[in-house]
């Protein structure tokens, strides 16, 4: 990933040497924040605990949550924009596991994505990466800290589609709104398994 990384990176370097106003070339940099609905699967098989000592094998989190997007690349073809896309969708609310466990729930994605945009500046964009689930009970956007559930969930896979406008605002900035789609799932190593599923409205700058 490291590697694929920086190959966007350099890609991204040489075409902004071209980049031209009001036009989808060159460097390309998206940052976008919002809010939406995400509901969360957690599966366990053992170390929770309820208040009466029976264990808890799985709870559903669905509620408010924010959400953040960070995608940084380059044009590889006319209006079409390769790109890293790291993502985070956190739970506004909490649930309470056993007698001493008030939880909420976080998934991130560091992935590679591609967006298009179409006339009158709407687009479509898809990203497919690497996903870390955190469930604890102090958690941020990208980072967790987990409370007596395990230190943290290995990685699995998520993916993210969304559409939205633009509108320039200078040369080469837009600010937009957009609606998202992010799903990601993990199969821990503690005899977890958990899934999230969320639908965002996001505001956007992009400099392109």
């Amino acid at each position: 990933m490291k590697k694929i990384i920086l190959s966007v990176l350099a890609a991204a370097a040489i075409a902004s040497a071209q980049s031209e106003s009001h036009t989808h070339d060159g460097f390309f940099f998206n940052l976008s924040m919002g809010f939406g609905y995400q509901s969360v699967d957690y599966a366990y098989d053992s170390k929770l605990y309820d208040e009466n000592d029976n264990h808890v094998h799985e709870f559903n989190l669905s509620g408010t949550a924010t959400d953040l997007d960070i995608k940084f690349g380059g044009r590889i073809a006319n209006n079409l924009l390769l790109h890293v896309t790291l993502a985070g969708v956190t739970n506004l609310g909490r649930t309470e596991v056993g007698e001493d466990d008030d939880i909420t729930a976080n998934l991130s994605i560091l992935g590679l994505g591609t967006t298009y945009y179409f006339l009158n500046n709407c687009f479509a964009t898809a990203s497919f990466g690497m996903s870390e689930f955190h469930i604890g009970s102090n958690i941020a956007t990208f980072t967790a800290s987990a409370n007596n559930i395990g230190e943290s969930l290995v990685s699995g896979l998520a993916i993210q589609v969304g559409a939205g406008k633009e509108w320039w605002v200078s040369d080469n900035w837009g600010l937009g709104v957009s609606l998202a789609l992010l799903y990601g799932f993990d199969f821990g190593e503690y005899d977890y398994r958990d899934a999230s599923t969320s639908v965002s409205i996001r505001f956007s700058a992009t400099y392109n």
